[in-house]
């Protein structure tokens, strides 16, 4: 399976989140909105900023092959619960993710 990231998506996406923060900051300390919402604005930037670079997320991805394959209790390889696509190696950028291809069910669907 090949992930690309859409061209300027993550500008267009940081320029709304960074708008919703200088007026989250405008209304920060109102009685009448009980959420920082700055706060909330400010952590979904950086969590989104994350999100972007497919680099940190096939690292993640390999994390979690790695954690789902080992038994927690002794340290021992086991077959995996459940199965994760893996990253592919010297095919991944900061905008492109090539990673296995596992056919199955949508978890969506999983509940049908």
């Amino acid at each position: 399976a090949v992930k690309v990231q859409r061209p300027a998506i993550e500008a267009k996406l940081l320029g709304d989140v960074a708008a919703l923060k200088a007026l989250a900051k405008a209304v920060r300390g109102f009685d009448a909105i009980p959420v920082d919402y700055y706060t909330v604005f400010s952590e979904l930037e950086v969590q989104l900023s994350d999100e972007f670079d497919f680099i940190k997320e096939a690292a993640a991805m390999e994390r979690i092959g790695a954690a789902l394959s080992t038994d927690p209790a002794t340290g021992s390889p086991r077959p995996p619960p459940v199965v994760t696509p893996r990253p592919v190696g010297g095919l991944v950028t900061k905008r492109v993710l090539v990673m296995d291809y596992l056919r199955g069910e949508p978890l969506s669907r999983a509940v049908e």
